[in-house]
C-alpha cells in the first residue's frame, strides 16, 4: 500500500479511528495502553503482509531473536557470554541481508573470480526475492543490542513494545531509521489525542505527497527516457536527466519520510528528521550530514567510531570514511555500481578534507554570496554524476554516461519536457526558500487560517488521488 493510494487512506483511516476512539471506551489507562501498542503492531503486519504475508516471518524471527539476546545481554555480567550474544544479534540480521540481499551477488562475484582464473562452472543462483525495507529494519533491530551491550540502553521487557519498535508500520520499509533510546520511551507514555500536533503533522504529509506525487513521479518521465537510452543523448540532456534525477531521488525519499513523520505525528509518536535540505550544502561532509541522517548517523555511530574515527590520525580516518562509504554504498544495494558510487563519496569526502585549507584561503578573496553558491552548486553536479551508479543499469551503460557527461557530446534536440523543467525549478526554489526559512527558524509552509487549513487538505487530497492514480509508481528506496 503505497502512502498516495486510496487504499492506504483507507486503512489508515480505520487505524486512527480506533487508536484514538479506543479513548472512549471504559478501559483502564494500562489496557488501554496495552491495547493500542497491540492495535498498531496488528496494523504494521497488516501493512506489510499486503505485500507479502510469508515475508513477515522474518521481521518475526528478527524480532523474536533480538529480544531475547537483549533480554540475555542485559542480564549477564560475563564479559565472554556479553560478547557472544552480541555475535548472535549480529550475524542473524546480516545473515538474513546476506542471504536475501547479497548471495547472488557474491555467488556471481566468484563466478567472475572462478573465470580470471580459468576455472569454467555454473553457478546456481538462489531464486529469492529481495524483502521489502530488509535494510531498514535489521539495522533497526541490530542497533537495539549494540547499545545495550554498550551499556547505553536498558532492555525492553515487554515483547509487544519491542515488536512494536521493529514494525512501526509509517517507517517500517523505507525508514527513517529509529533508535530504542528514541522510540521505547514513547511507546510507553500515554498518548492523549488533545497533545497531538495536528498543523505540524498535516503540514509533514502534504508536502512529502506533493513532493512524491506531484513531482518525483511526473518528472520520472523524462530521466526513464535518457536511461533507457543513454547512447543517443549528448553531454546536456545526460546533464539535464542527472540533475532530474537528483531532484527526484530527493523528492521521492523525502517525500515518504514526511509523509511518514506526519503520519506517526497523528498517532503520537515522534519519529527524527531524515533529510535537511541537503541540495543546499557547501561541501560533502556537510551534505551527509542533512541527506538521509538516519542512515548516515547509523553509521557514523555503528561502523565508522567503531573503526576508530578520527581519533588516530588523517590517513587513519580517511581509510575509515572509505570503508563506511563503501559500505553504505553496499547497503543500498547488491553490485558493482553500488560500489562504486560509495567509493566515489568517500573520495569526495576524502578529497574535501585534504582540500580544506585551499578552499578556506580561497574563500578569503571572493564575496562569501558567490564563494557559498559555488560550492553548493559544485556539490550538487558532483552527487548528480556520481548517480549513473546509483540506478539499476548494466555497468557499461553507467560508464557511457559518465563518459558523456565529462566530455563533450552533442545534442540535437533539448529533450526536456517544458512541464519536467517548470517542476523542477518550482522544487529548486522552493529547496532554496525552505532553507532560508529553516536558518531563520520560521515555518516555511506554515498557514495560521484552519479554515484555510481545511480547504487546503480537502483540495490537495483530491489531487493527490486522482494524480496517484493516474501515474502511481512505487517508492525509490523500497528497492533498498
Amino acid at each position: 500500500m503505497l502512502f498516495s493510494s486510496v487504499a492506504f487512506i483507507a486503512f489508515f483511516l480505520v487505524v486512527f479511528t480506533t487508536y484514538w476512539g479506543s479513548g472512549l471506551l471504559p478501559l483502564s489507562n494500562l489496557a488501554l495502553k496495552r491495547g493500542r501498542v497491540y492495535l498498531l503492531l496488528a496494523s504494521s503486519y497488516f501493512f506489510y503482509g499486503c505485500w507479502s504475508v510469508p515475508l513477515l516471518s522474518l521481521i518475526a524471527f528478527s524480532t523474536l531473536v533480538d529480544f531475547v539476546v537483549g533480554q540475555r545481554i542485559g542480564e549477564s555480567r560475563s564479559p565472554k557470554t556479553r560478547r557472544t550474544l552480541l555475535v548472535v544479534s549480529v550475524c542473524t540480521n546480516l545473515g538474513l541481508l546476506g542471504i536475501f540481499k547479497y548471495a547472488n551477488f557474491f555467488i556471481a562475484g566468484a563466478q567472475d573470480f572462478l573465470l580470471t582464473i580459468g576455472v569454467e562452472h555454473e553457478p546456481i543462483l538462489l531464486n529469492i526475492i529481495l524483502p521489502l525495507g530488509i535494510s531498514f529494519y535489521t539495522f533497526q533491530s541490530m542497533s537495539y543490542t549494540i547499545d545495550i551491550y554498550r551499556g547505553t540502553l536498558q532492555p525492553e521487557r515487554n515483547f509487544g513494545n519491542f515488536a512494536l519498535f521493529i514494525s512501526f508500520f509509517p517507517q517500517l520499509v523505507a525508514g527513517p531509521i529509529v533508535r530504542a533510546s528514541d522510540f521505547l520511551w514513547q511507546v510507553q507514555k500515554d498518548h492523549r489525542l488533545r497533545d497531538v500536533d495536528f498543523d505540524h503533522s498535516i503540514d509533514m504529509i502534504l508536502r512529502g505527497l506533493i513532493k512524491k506525487v506531484l513531482v518525483a513521479d511526473v518528472i520520472a518521465g523524462f530521466v526513464d527516457t535518457v536511461f533507457a537510452a543513454p547512447e543517443a543523448y549528448g553531454t546536456i540532456n545526460t546533464w539535464l536527466a542527472m540533475m532530474t534525477y537528483t531532484i527526484q531521488i530527493y523528492c521521492d525519499f523525502s517525500g515518504y519520510s514526511d509523509v511518514a513523520i506526519g503520519i506517526a505525528g497523528l498517532l503520537g509518536y515522534r519519529l527524527p528528521k531524515n533529510f535537511d535540505f541537503p541540495l543546499m550544502a557547501r561541501g560533502f561532509s556537510e551534505f551527509w550530514r542533512r541527506w538521509h541522517i538516519s542512515l548516515f548517523s547509523w553509521l557514523r555511530k555503528y561502523l565508522f567510531i567503531p573503526l576508530g574515527g578520527n581519533s588516530r590520525g588523517a590517513l587513519f580516518s580517511y581509510r575509515n570514511l572509505l570503508i563506511t562509504m563503501v559500505l553504505s554504498g553496499l547497503w543500498h544495494g547488491a553490485s558493482y555500481a553500488f560500489l562504486i558510487w560509495g567509493l566515489l563519496h568517500g573520495l569526495l569526502l576524502v578529497g574535501e578534507l585534504i582540500a580544506r585549507p585551499v578552499f578556506q584561503r580561497i574563500a578569503g578573496f571572493i564575496p562569501r554570496v558567490i564563494g557559498e553558491t559555488a560550492a553548493i552548486c559544485t556539490t550538487v553536479a558532483l552527487f548528480s554524476a556520481t548517480l549513473v551508479f546509483f540506478r539499476p543499469q548494466p555497468l557499461s551503460a553507467a560508464f557511457l554516461m559518465a563518459r558523456t557527461l565529462f566530455t563533450w557530446v552533442p545534442d540535437s534536440a533539448i529533450a526536456m519536457p517544458s512541464y519536467t523543467a517548470m517542476l523542477v525549478v518550482a522544487a529548486v526554489l522552493t529547496h532554496v526558500a525552505g532553507d532560508f526559512a529553516r536558518n531563520r527558524k520560521r515555518e516555511t509552509f506554515a498557514i495560521a487560517a484552519p479554515m484555510l487549513r481545511s480547504l487546503q487538505f480537502a483540495g490537495l487530497s483530491i489531487l493527490l488521488i486522482l494524480a496517484s492514480e493516474s501515474h502511481e509508481q512505487p517508492f525509490i528506496y523500497f528497492q533498498f
